[in-house]
């Protein structure tokens, strides 16, 4: 859940206290790419700049809203306080550069406190509809429901950072489980970190050894391009492939860990709200010497919850 501003900035910088019934909370958007735009080979700011241009950002809408850009999965990640800016730049669909104009699609970001749990032995190409409509789980709310691709699986969000043990599906209890989620892999150019449908590079890849046009004569010798193993790049048992979906999957709970505990910290304030002023810095909690990323990692490797 994305934290309240209380204030808003001006075009000149300047902090303006907001009223009561003023105060919104942060809209988290994401920009995706489309057809051959990398936005890995333009400057951070001059595809943000160009961004705002596009949309038309008033002074006052860029002074509340802020783009990071993050190459590896193609994407700009948009995070505004202005109600105007969002709608501005949900309507945003291409971009240009050089002269040419590019296809981008923008939506709303997944709520952080969401999470996700995955049923089994559903019949295959079941719709979402029929999904959430025989789904039931007592005590938690099913915003969505969808199958996993072509299997008897459906992935299902909840809200909360709490996935259910069982759910309710027609007249039957299924265990419900936890989503893993797994590193993205491009079936083009076979790189970990982004899906096919943004992918830049013009030709397919061979899997078998990486050649950059798949469709070519050439000496194919088995080898994997994201960790040089003699094996083919789509391995699942590939070392690299492993070793970022492990990452990936700390990286969603240290997201889930963070919501629950902002959650906590707020119902906290909540029911004792003289506790910010009585409360006094207790030096046994400092992590002195640590990153933010290192305490975090320290506490996924303390919980016994599984990831």
């Amino acid at each position: 859940m994305a934290p309240k501003r209380y204030y808003r900035l001006d075009e000149n910088g300047w902090h303006h206290p907001l009223a009561k019934d003023q105060q919104v909370r942060a809209t988290k958007l994401i920009l995706r790419a489309g057809g051959t735009l990398a936005l890995a080979s333009h400057s951070r700011i001059s595809v943000t700049q160009k961004l705002g241009l596009t949309a038309q950002l008033a002074p006052n809408e860029s002074a509340n809203t802020t783009m990071q850009v993050e190459a590896m999965k193609n994407i700009i990640v948009i995070i505004t306080h202005s109600v105007t800016a969002k709608e501005k730049l949900l309507r945003v669909k291409q971009l240009e550069f050089s002269g040419q104009l590019y296809p981008v699609s923008v939506y709303h970001a997944a709520d952080r406190d969401t999470c996700r749990g995955v049923i089994h032995q559903i019949p295959a190409n079941t719709p979402s509809d029929t999904l959430l409509r025989n789904l039931s789980a007592p005590g938690y709310q099913i915003l969505a429901a969808r199958m996993m691709g072509q299997t008897t699986s459906a992935l299902i969000t909840f809200q909360g950072t709490y996935v259910p043990t069982t759910v309710r599906y027609e007249y039957t209890q299924i265990r419900c489980y936890t989503h893993r989620p797994k590193v993205q892999q491009c079936y083009k150019c076979l790189a970990l970190g982004h899906r096919q449908d943004v992918c830049t590079q013009p030709t397919e890849r061979c899997p078998e050894c990486g050649f950059q046009n798949k469709s070519g004569a050439h000496n194919c010798i088995t080898k994997c391009i994201n960790c040089s193993g003699p094996h083919s790049a789509l391995d699942e048992l590939c070392p690299a492939r492993i070793e970022s979906s492990k990452i990936t999957r700390k990286q969603e709970y240290a997201k889930r860990l963070a919501t629950r505990k902002f959650q906590q910290a707020q119902a906290e304030r909540h029911n004792n709200p003289d506790s910010r002023q009585n409360s006094t810095p207790n030096s046994s909690k400092r992590h002195n010497g640590l990153s933010y990323a290192q305490v975090i990692t320290s506490s996924i490797h303390k919980t016994t919850q599984p990831l």
